[in-house]
Formats: C-alpha cells, structure tokens, sequence
C-alpha cells in the first residue's frame, strides 16, 4: 500500500502557520498595552480568532492532502486574499465607511472560490480557473464602482485582483508539477 509522507517541510509550513496565527492574534494584545486608540474586547478577540482559524485550519487540511508546493501557495494565497478582504470589511469597510451595504458585496463574492472548489473537486486546474474567475469578478466590481469608491478601496481592490490572480497563476503552475513523493509501507 502505497501512502502520501508528511514531509517535514509540511510539518514546518504548518508550524509556521500556527506561530503566525498567535503573532497575529497578540498584535492587538501589544497595541493595546502602548496605546489607548486600540481597545479590544473579549468579541474582538473572538472574531479576529474565529477569521484567523478560517485561513490556518484549511491550510492545515491542504497540507494533509496536497503534496505539491505550488498548490499549498496558490491555497495560502487565496487564503490570505480573501482573509484581508474580510477583515478590511469589518475594520473600516473597503468602500465609504464600514456601513456602507456596498461593502456587502465583498463578502457576499467570497462564495464563489467556495462554490468553486466544490464544483471543480479542489483539481488545481479547475481552481487555477475558479481563481482567474474571482480576479475577472473582483476586477469588474473595482471597475463599476470606481467612480463611487474613495482611493483606499481601489487601492485595496486592486490588491484583492492581484491576490486572486496570483493564486490562479500558482494553481496553473500546480497542475504541471508533480507532487513531493510517497514512501510504501
């Protein structure tokens, strides 16, 4: 019976996913302490914890079944992307102010990478078009509202494009490489 091995570079990039997860999270731990602008509370904390869980728990699950680098990039990319846009949502919002029901569209767009990866079995090909579809709907969303949006949120959907399009060149590029190796037991 042949098994997929958990190199130890698998190992590491899953240590190193959970060490930056509680840096992140004592980042607002440590503002707090220098300064009086940052006031978290316990809901604070809960949520950034809960965003933060949403992008290491599905690395980690990627880091179990794919063997391929290019991929596991291409999967921290997305992840990162769209963790940013979530976050930039909540903390001031991407267009106006953060009450604006414009902003509602960013997160509503994040079910397609979702519905996508369903559809398409999580094959690096298929997500390498899913991604390319996110950047083209990212990119027409920057375009529509343009006009409307202040200078930080075409800045910020511009680096949401550029997120989605790095993430589907690496899923193209995973679908040409092989995967690390596998050892027989």
């Amino acid at each position: 019976m042949t098994t997929l091995a958990a190199p130890p570079l698998a190992r590491r990039l899953g240590l190193v996913a959970w060490i930056g997860a509680a840096a992140l999270l004592a980042l607002p731990v440590a503002a707090m302490q220098l300064t009086d602008d940052v006031n978290w509370t316990a809901l604070d904390f809960a949520v950034f914890g809960g965003m933060i869980a949403l992008v290491v728990v599905p690395f980690q699950l990627a880091l179990r079944r794919s063997r391929n680098l290019a991929a596991l990039a291409a999967i921290a990319a997305a992840l990162v992307t769209a963790f940013v846009m979530v976050w930039a949502n909540l903390a001031v919002g991407i267009v106006g102010d953060g009450m604006s029901p414009v902003n509602l569209v960013f997160l509503g767009i994040l079910a397609l990478p979702i519905a996508g990866a369903v559809l398409v079995r999580g094959s690096t090909r298929g997500m390498a078009w899913v991604m390319l579809a996110m950047a083209s709907l990212q990119a027409t969303i920057l375009a529509a509202l343009a006009v409307a949006m202040p200078e930080r949120g075409v800045w910020l959907t511009g680096f949401f494009v550029a997120g989605w399009l790095l993430s589907a060149g690496l899923f193209h590029l995973a679908a040409r490489l092989p995967d690390w190796h596998t050892t027989a037991d």
